[in-house]
């Protein structure tokens, strides 16, 4: 799910929670449909919350292999040991 297809689900979810028709439904089935809907707004908050963090991973990944890379940085100017660019992927 991505172009705000998430977005989408919460707007959507959060009307119909806040909807629930009290009047026309038994509490129990009131209950199931607001417990229903709550599910879905839950869902579409984690999408969110994955995607929106998704550029922090990949900026934390490459810093962490920066740092891998600069630990064998001696072994590869020094003693020319160019293999060990593989240790920081």
């Amino acid at each position: 799910m991505t172009d705000g297809k998430e977005l989408m689900l919460i707007i959507l979810s959060t009307i119909l929670t806040l909807t629930t028709p009290t009047g026309t439904l038994s509490p129990d089935a009131c209950l199931i449909y607001l417990g229903i809907f709550r599910i879905l707004l839950g869902i579409g908050t984690m999408l969110s919350y994955i995607f929106s963090n998704q550029g922090w991973g990949s900026f934390v990944g490459s810093l962490v292999t920066i740092i891998v890379l600069l630990c064998y940085k001696n072994a590869m100017e020094t003693r020319g040991e160019t293999s060990k660019v593989d240790g920081g992927t």
